[in-house]
């Protein structure tokens, strides 16, 4: 099992641990070996962060330590994740490296890192840089004179990333005549989701969009919807829109308040591909923690769900396996995989709205396509993270848990991979008796790993 990467690379306390300034540049040099182990000994780099008040530093400290090694480091400042994906690919990098903690609070922060083709790292190339990592044996060696490498600022990074953006819409499309109401989370979507939006034509209202470096994701964003469906409301708007904090998953609103969460987004989204015969196979990847309703809504239209592991690399494995273009999970990762290697919160929006134009429906009637099964999730903080089958007590609870649920439910408990959390979902038709079986898991859970 990796020592620091988790389902979506590198994440904890900034400034501590791996995160922390000197050992950042032990990792960049980890990385630049790496790297030199796959023949690519003058690497160019780009990197980009989100606003949190950790980001500047760690941008700088990595941009240096890399260009120690001999590296061409070019700088976007704070763009979206699936910004750097886009720009690795565009401008042919040798990698990508986004200094973000998604979602999470401004406390902490993290590392995603891309290859050239725009992916992220697969496990056994993260396990290879941990080789790296841990060979403290190993000589450093810094550049000197020439050998040094450059660092430069890259003006054109949320332009270009807005056209490619643009470009997966066609020509005819617009939004014009909507009112659409945005959370940009106080994150990297900021600037760019706005901009986009009222170049298809969209009256546009935004909230949490003035990062401080410490407001970013705090009662806001993808995760906190609450201000968002008020606003909507307030304006009678069409819909509304909320980012996290890095820009790479969405959740949206409907014109009566409504949230609607990634597994209804992806059934829209997969139900509109079919009607333009564009869902390849008529498949959908989802994850284990994907909603009964979504399954049952796929079996009624005839698409076929592949079931992944949780995290969004995950998703994207699946789908090059069984071929398919449309994946996502229920937190609001989505990846068009016809459009991009990675989840991106803003085509994400933008194709959805594309679906919705072309029902004619208000969004709250598109999204009865897909009945939601009650389903609630409890995350126990845990102090230790040993295999779940190894503790008899907690098997014992679960087996109880699935005998009362029977054919009507399911129990699903995992370990976060980017948090000390063990995460327990519970789904079933009864919802208090799944809060009860929730609470009972909890804390059986807890009295042992806490």
């Amino acid at each position: 099992m990796s020592n620091y990467f988790g389902t979506d690379g590198i994440r904890g306390n900034a400034n501590e641990g791996i995160l922390r300034s000197d050992q950042l540049v032990v990792l960049a040099h980890s990385i630049a070996d790496w790297l030199m182990s796959q023949n690519v000994a003058r690497p160019l780099i780009y990197l980009g962060r989100d606003p949190r008040i950790s980001g500047s530093m760690m941008e700088h400290t990595l941009a240096g330590a890399f260009a120690a090694t001999g590296a061409h480091v070019r700088l976007m400042g704070v763009v979206p994740t699936p910004a750097v994906s886009h720009a690795v690919v565009k401008n042919r990098a040798d990698l990508g490296v986004m200094i973000s903690a998604s979602h999470n609070p401004f406390g902490d922060n993290g590392i995603k890192l891309f290859q050239q083709d725009g992916h992220k790292l697969s496990n056994n190339e993260q396990d290879a840089i941990e080789l790296f990592l841990q060979d403290t044996a190993r000589p450093t060696l810094w550049k000197t004179h020439d050998q040094i490498g450059t660092v430069e600022v890259v003006d054109r990074s949320l332009s270009d990333y807005l056209d490619f953006c643009k470009e997966t819409l066609p020509a005819e499309c617009n939004f014009n005549g909507m009112h659409i109401v945005l959370d940009t989370s106080n994150g990297s979507m900021f600037k760019c989701a706005p901009q986009l939006f009222r170049d298809l034509g969209a009256r546009v209202t935004i909230l949490h969009d003035q990062p401080d470096g410490l407001n970013i994701n705090k009662n806001c964003g993808s995760q906190h919807t609450q201000d968002l469906a008020s606003m909507v409301q307030e304006k009678q708007a069409d819909l509304g829109i909320a980012f996290d904090g890095d820009g790479d998953r969405c959740i949206a609103v409907d014109e009566n308040g409504m949230e609607l969460r990634g597994d209804q987004l992806l059934t829209i989204c997969a139900l509109e591909l079919k009607r333009r015969n564009e869902l390849t196979d008529n498949a959908l990847v989802v994850t284990v923690m994907s909603n009964l309703g979504l399954h049952l809504a796929m079996q009624d239209h005839g698409v076929k769900v592949e079931v992944s592991g949780v995290g969004d690399r995950n998703v994207m494995e699946k789908m090059q396996t069984c071929s398919a273009v449309l994946g996502g999970e229920d937190s609001g990762h989505v990846i068009y995989r016809n459009f991009h290697t990675t989840g991106d919160g803003l085509i994400t929006a933008i194709q959805l709205i594309r679906a919705l134009r072309a029902s004619g429906q208000p969004l709250s009637e598109l999204a009865t396509c897909m009945q939601l099964y009650p389903q609630t999730m409890v995350n126990v903080s845990v102090s230790k993270k040993p295999p779940l089958e190894t503790i008899p007590s907690i098997q014992k609870k679960i087996e109880w848990a699935n005998a009362t649920l029977g054919k009507q439910g399911r129990v699903l408990i995992r370990y976060s991979g980017t948090e000390s959390l063990c995460r327990v979902m519970v789904e079933g038709r009864d919802e208090d008796q799944i809060n009860e079986i929730a609470s009972a898991l909890a804390t059986c859970i807890e009295s042992h790993l806490a």
